[in-house]
């Protein structure tokens, strides 16, 4: 009996990765059959600026091996699309495995900014407007965090394990397209955190992002000290999932949709810290949760902490793939 394989396609930015692991690993709780491949590309910008029609009039197979190093495997029954640089090498794919005959469901996440129709499944956030018969809207990001708190091995740091409880984590990102972390910026947010932490006689677990930048961390760092606040430095493991998984509730930044999927999914009662800038499509998602109660406006002054919630995105989107992939390729749960 050949092996079945789920291959995800896209970049090496872990912003992609994660999202598409998720949904990966959540179908394979339901098939534990199926092996995960991942691929990796890298290629010319250049190429992304070419209407993709034109890569369907030359030979598939040589434009795949040439440009993309991938080659049709009959042994994928599902392959899962994430980032733009995985737009063309999955539309041509599909293409050339169709014509071979193989059995593959093609799942695409986020807007591909195509016709949805040239995908089985695009999943994308409700924020991105996209929809279709075939287009699956999701509340944020597909979170990889069930999986990770079940199957990884979760280091706790013994500075973590000697704060005094409840501890809140704090998970900091910083400028994007839409916000704005500057110094002064990471100054009132550093005050406002410490205040936070007194005021509700908790400590704190706080990680940056590599977006916070040195001086804005420096900042933040020289504020926030004490016997009840763990802040380790970049040559530690990294804290995440530990934090996600030991903290209390959390305190995130608006600039990440993937760090807010991630607390609501692991059950934090989430405070939401709102940069400087234009949220955009971005209150979309913030309103959808709010709605659902999953995450509660940051203020220093308030001392009612939301409640925990129950959100698991990337296992309602696996079970309706699962289904689909089920009558396309006949797999098994064996």
């Amino acid at each position: 009996m050949s092996k079945k394989i789920c291959r995800i396609i896209t970049d090496n930015k872990i912003g992609n990765i994660n999202p598409a692991l998720a949904l990966a690993e959540a179908v394979q709780q339901i098939y534990p059959s199926l092996e995960i491949e991942l691929l990796t590309l890298k290629y010319p910008k250049i190429l992304k600026f070419i209407p993709y029609p034109i890569f369907f009039l030359l030979p598939l197979a040589i434009i795949l091996k040439s440009l993309f190093n991938i080659m049709p495997n009959s042994e994928a029954v599902l392959t899962i699309g994430n980032g733009s640089n995985s737009i063309i090498p999955c539309l041509l794919l599909r293409k050339l495995e169709r014509k071979l005959g193989y059995q593959n469901l093609f799942v695409q996440l986020q807007n591909p900014r195509i016709n949805p129709k040239f995908f089985d499944y695009v999943i994308a956030p409700t924020h991105d407007f996209i929809r279709g018969e075939n287009v699956i809207p999701t509340i944020g990001s597909l979170s990889r965090v069930h999986h990770m708190l079940a199957y990884s091995n979760i280091k706790l740091s013994n500075e973590f394990l000697e704060l005094p409880k409840p501890v809140i984590a704090v998970f900091i990102g910083g400028s994007n397209s839409r916000h704005t972390l500057d110094a002064q910026e990471a100054e009132k947010l550093a005050n406002k955190i410490l205040s936070f932490s007194i005021a509700h006689q908790s400590s704190l677990a706080i990680t940056c992002s590599r977006r916070t930048g040195i001086q804005n961390e420096t900042i933040i760092r020289n504020i926030v000290k004490g016997k009840n606040i763990f802040f380790p430095d970049q040559s530690s493991d990294n804290p995440y999932y530990m934090m996600l998984k030991h903290c209390e509730s959390a305190i995130v930044t608006c600039d990440s949709i993937n760090m807010i999927s991630d607390c609501v999914t692991a059950g934090l009662p989430t405070y939401v810290y709102y940069l400087p800038g234009d949220h955009g499509k971005f209150n979309f998602f913030y309103n959808s949760l709010k709605r659902r109660q999953l995450i509660t406006p940051f203020n220093e002054e308030t001392l009612s902490l939301p409640e925990r919630n129950t959100f698991d995105e990337a296992r309602r989107v696996a079970k309706i793939i699962s289904q689909a992939l089920l009558k396309k390729t006949k797999i098994d749960n064996h």
